[in-house]
């Protein structure tokens, strides 16, 4: 088995920028968490808004 190559993880449990930050700095561009939920619902709510 090879070793997975950042572009293919998903970084689970991101419950902070910092953990997306981090994720970032190692190359993973796929994330899942608490953070990224918030960010995705206020962007959904800037949406309707405008």
């Amino acid at each position: 088995m090879g070793r997975a190559l950042p572009t293919w993880l998903i970084l689970c449990r991101c419950d902070n920028a910092h953990a997306v930050e981090f994720g970032r700095s190692i190359g993973v561009s796929l994330f899942q968490g608490r953070h990224v939920d918030a960010l995705l619902s206020e962007q959904a709510a800037n949406t309707l808004i405008a």
